[in-house]
C-alpha cells in the first residue's frame, strides 16, 4: 500500500532504486499533508498543516526559515515543513512565533513588507540569505531565490521544491 505509493512517486522522480523501510512508526497530533510535495530535492521532508499556536510550540527556540505566500506562512526547521493557513486571524500567535524562533528569510525587506500588509510589525530577522549572497558575490545581477539556490546548492528549484526548504538549505550552506 504505502510502499507501492512511494515506489510510484520514486519512479516519477527517477529514483527507482530507492529502498523503503516499513518498520517506521511516527506518532503525531498534527495532520500530514499528502499533496505530492513531501519529496524535496530527493529528500523526504514531512509537511504538516498547523495552527498558529502549534507553530509557536513546534518552533520555539529553533532556527527556522519562513516564507509568506497568499495568507499562508510556511516554515522549515530543516526536518519538517509547517504550513499555517489563514494566519491573519491570529496575529498574536504569529508575532509570538516570530519572537520565539530565529527567523531566516530570503529578502528581509520584502518579508517585512508582507508582514506589515497583515498588520504585523516585525523587523528582526536572524539571517537573510539574499543579503548573504550579495555579501559573498556583489557582482551578480540577480539575487532571486532561484538563482542563488542554484549557485550554492547546484540544484534548480522545481515546482515541488518548497521555498522555505530552499531558504533553510541556503542558510545551512552559507553558514559554516
Amino acid at each position: 500500500a504505502i510502499s507501492d505509493f512511494l515506489s510510484e512517486e520514486a519512479k516519477k522522480l527517477g529514483l527507482e532504486n530507492l529502498e523503503y523501510h516499513n518498520d517506521i512508526t511516527v506518532e503525531s497530533n498534527i495532520s500530514e499533508v499528502s499533496d505530492g510535495k513531501d519529496f524535496v530535492n530527493n529528500k523526504f521532508i514531512p509537511k504538516d498543516v498547523v495552527s498558529p499556536k502549534e507553530l509557536v510550540e513546534f518552533t520555539e527556540g529553533k532556527t527556522v526559515s519562513v516564507v509568506i505566500d497568499d495568507c499562508c506562512i510556511s516554515v522549515c526547521d530543516g526536518e519538517r515543513i509547517y504550513c499555517c493557513n489563514n494566519f491573519n486571524s491570529e496575529k498574536a500567535f504569529i508575532f509570538d512565533f516570530l519572537k520565539s524562533a530565529n527567523i531566516v528569510v530570503h529578502d528581509a525587506k520584502e518579508f517585512y513588507k508582507k508582514l506589515s500588509l497583515y498588520g504585523i510589525e516585525f523587523n528582526s530577522c536572524y539571517f537573510d540569505t539574499m543579503l548573504a549572497a550579495y555579501t559573498l558575490n556583489s557582482t551578480r545581477k540577480n539575487y532571486g531565490l532561484e538563482e542563488v539556490y542554484l549557485e550554492y546548492s547546484g540544484i534548480s528549484l522545481s515546482d515541488n521544491t518548497e521555498a522555505c526548504f530552499a531558504v533553510y538549505s541556503l542558510y545551512d550552506i552559507m553558514l559554516p
